[in-house]
C-alpha cells in the first residue's frame, strides 16, 4: 500500500538520502582501510561497502524515486547494519543502538501497514543480531536482545500513539482550513447581497421625502446590513491566517460600531462613548479590530444585569514609549468571581449558559499579533473592565489630506464609469448608484468581456469599478490587463473578499481599494478622490 499523499512532504527527498548514504558508506570504508584496529575482515568490510552497498543505494534511489515506499529506506540501513556487525563484532553493542533507532525509523510509521512492518523489522533485527553473536561469540549478548525485546511492544505502542495523534492533528488542521476557505467564500457571497441590499435602501430612500412613514424603516434595513457586514468581517478575520495592516482612525470606528451596536444590546442597556480629545491612529487589520471591539462591547452589555444600565466606552492615550492607544469598555454589572478570573482567557472557557468560550481568547490573540494586549480587571459586585492596548502609529499624511478635505463628493457631470461584477445585482444597484450621482455607466460581466469593451472604449472612459473575485479571469490580472491599454485610468477595486489580501499592499497611484458592501457617499467619496488625482485623465 502506498503512503497517503500528505506525507510525501514529510520525507526528505530521494537523492540527498542518496548522498548521505554513500558519503557515510565512504567514510567506513576509508577508516577500514586505515586503520587495521578495524578487525582482520577490514579489507572484506571495504570491498562490501564500495562494492556491493554503494551500487545498491544507487539502485534503491532510482528505483524508489518517484515511489511511496518509503518504507524501503530503513530497511536496506538495517540490513546494512546487520550485515557490519558480521565483519567488525567488536562494535555490536553499538550497532544494535543504531539498528533499534533505524527500525523506528519515522519513514516506517507513516505507511498504513506499519504494524506489520514494525514486527518484521524487530524479528529481522533481533535475529540478525543473534546470529552475528554466535557467530562471532560475543559475550553477554543475550541481555541486550532480551531487553530490546521487551521493550520495543511498548516503543511500538507509543511511537504509533504519536501516529494517531499526528493523524487526528492533521484532520482537524484540514478541516479548519476547509472552513477557513468557507468563510470567505461565504463572506464574499453574503457581502455581495448585503452590496444589493445596501444599494437598493439607498435608491429608494432618495426617492422618498425626509418625513414619509417608510424612510425610518429603510434606515434601519440600511442600518441592519451595515450590522450584518460587521458578522461578515468576523468571518473574515477568521479566514486569514495572519492580520493585514492598515491605518485606521480609531475615533472614528469607535465612533461607527458604537452607533452600531446600540440597536443591539440588550434593551435598557446604553453605550456612552468618551473621546479622546486629539486623533488616535493605529495600524491594524480592520475587521480583526471591529471584531474584538464588538465583542467586549457586547459582553458588557450582556453583563449588565440591573436595568436600565450604562456600558462605558473610553478611548485615551498613553506616552509611554512609543505611545499606546488604550480602550476601556466598563459595566457595572454583577463582576466575575475570583476562581473564574484566571481563566476568562483560555479557550472554551465561559460562565455563560449558551456562551462559546472564545471571545475574550480570540481577542488576546489577535491583539498579541497586533502587538498589543488585553486585560481584565472584576470585582463581584462592582463589575467588570476591559482594557485593550495598542500600539499608537503616526498618520499618514496623503490619509490626513483626505480626512481634512471637503467632505461633499464631486458630482460625476456625466463622466462615464465601466463597472466589472459577475453579479447582476451588484451591477444593477451601482449603475443606479452611478446615474444618481452624475456619472454614465458601461457594464461588464467578467473580466474577459471587461478587456474587450475597455480595449473599444478606453478613451471614453473616466473610471472603472472592478471586482475582485469572480469566475475565469480574476479582478487583479483584469486589472493589470487594463492598465497594460491604458496606464492612467482610475480604478476603484471593490471587493468583500480578497483571497490574496492584496488590498492592504500599496496600490498603484490611481488604484483604490474599496470594500463591500459600501455606501453611495462612500463610492461617491472614493470616485471623487480619485478623479481629482493630477495623474488622473478622465474623460
Amino acid at each position: 500500500m502506498e503512503v497517503s499523499p500528505e506525507y510525501r512532504h514529510l520525507r526528505p527527498r530521494m537523492s540527498l538520502i542518496m548522498l548521505f548514504r554513500i558519503a557515510g558508506q565512504i567514510c567506513i570504508a576509508l577508516l577500514a582501510l586505515l586503520f587495521p584496529e578495524v578487525g582482520e575482515n577490514r579489507y572484506l568490510l571495504a570491498g562490501a561497502l564500495l562494492l556491493v552497498c554503494v551500487p545498491l543505494t544507487v539502485f534503491l534511489n532510482a528505483r524508489f524515486r518517484d515511489s511511496d515506499a518509503g518504507w524501503v529506506e530503513p530497511l536496506f540501513d538495517l540490513l546494512l547494519v546487520v550485515v557490519l556487525v558480521h565483519f567488525v563484532p567488536d562494535v555490536w553493542i553499538v550497532a544494535l543502538c543504531i539498528g533499534l533507532m533505524v527500525a523506528l525509523a519515522p519513514s516506517v510509521s507513516l505507511h498504513p501497514l506499519s504494524y506489520r512492518i514494525y514486527g518484521l523489522f524487530a524479528v529481522i533485527l533481533i535475529g540478525g543480531m543473534a546470529l552475528a553473536a554466535n557467530v562471532h561469540g560475543v559475550d553477554d549478548w543475550l541481555l541486550p536482545l532480551l531487553a530490546v525485546a521487551a521493550i520495543y511492544p511498548s516503543v511500538v505502542f507509543y511511537a504509533h500513539w504519536q501516529v494517531r495523534r499526528a493523524d487526528a492533528l492533521r484532520e482537524r488542521s484540514q478541516l479548519l482550513q476547509s472552513m477557513t476557505h468557507l468563510a470567505g467564500s461565504v463572506a464574499h457571497d453574503f457581502n455581495n447581497v448585503l452590496a444589493g441590499v445596501t444599494g437598493h435602501a439607498e435608491l429608494a430612500l432618495a426617492e422618498l421625502p425626509d418625513d414619509h412613514p417608510a424612510s425610518a424603516a429603510v434606515r434601519e434595513v440600511i442600518n441592519g446590513a451595515s450590522r450584518a457586514s460587521l458578522l461578515c468581517g468576523q468571518l473574515l478575520s477568521f479566514s486569514k491566517l495572519a492580520p493585514g495592516s492598515q491605518q485606521l482612525d480609531l475615533k472614528q470606528e469607535i465612533s461607527m460600531l458604537v452607533g452600531l451596536l446600540e440597536p443591539v444590546v440588550p434593551k435598557g442597556v446604553r453605550i456612552e462613548f468618551e473621546q479622546s480629545p486629539s486623533d488616535v491612529w493605529v495600524h491594524a487589520d480592520r475587521s480583526q479590530l471591529q471584531q474584538v471591539i464588538m465583542n467586549v462591547i457586547l459582553n458588557a452589555g450582556e453583563a449588565s444585569a440591573d436595568l436600565p444600565a450604562v456600558v462605558e466606552v473610553s478611548l485615551l492615550t498613553e506616552s509611554e514609549g512609543a505611545g499606546w492607544a488604550v480602550i476601556k469598555v466598563r459595566d457595572r454589572g454583577d463582576g466575575i468571581a475570583d476562581e473564574d478570573l484566571e481563566r476568562v482567557f483560555d479557550p472554551f472557557y465561559t460562565t455563560k449558559e449558551k456562551g462559546h468560550g472564545l471571545g475574550l481568547a480570540g481577542a488576546r490573540r489577535i491583539m498579541l499579533l497586533h502587538g498589543g494586549e488585553v486585560s481584565l480587571a472584576s470585582r463581584k459586585g462592582v463589575g467588570t473592565t476591559v482594557t485593550l492596548r495598542l500600539p499608537l502609529a503616526k498618520p499618514d499624511p496623503d490619509v490626513l489630506r483626505l480626512q481634512e478635505a471637503d467632505p461633499a463628493p464631486v458630482r460625476g457631470e456625466g463622466g462615464l464609469v465601466m463597472v466589472v461584477d459577475d453579479e447582476t445585482s451588484v451591477r444593477e444597484v451601482v449603475g443606479g448608484l452611478l446615474e444618481r450621482n452624475g456619472y454614465g455607466n458601461l457594464m461588464a460581466e467578467n473580466g474577459q468581456e471587461a478587456v474587450e469593451l475597455f480595449r473599444d472604449r478606453s478613451g471614453d472612459l473616466a473610471a472603472v469599478m472592478l471586482d475582485i473575485k469572480m469566475p475565469g479571469m480574476d479582478g487583479w490580472r483584469c486589472l493589470e490587463l487594463l492598465r497594460e491599454i491604458r496606464s492612467d485610468i482610475p480604478v476603484l477595486v471593490c471587493s468583500g473578499y480578497d483571497p490574496e489580501d492584496r488590498a492592504v499592499v500599496e496600490l498603484p497611484e490611481n488604484v483604490r481599494f474599496l470594500h463591500k458592501p459600501f455606501r453611495n457617499v462612500e463610492m461617491q467619496a472614493a470616485l471623487s478622490e480619485l478623479l481629482s488625482r493630477p495623474d488622473s485623465k478622465a474623460s
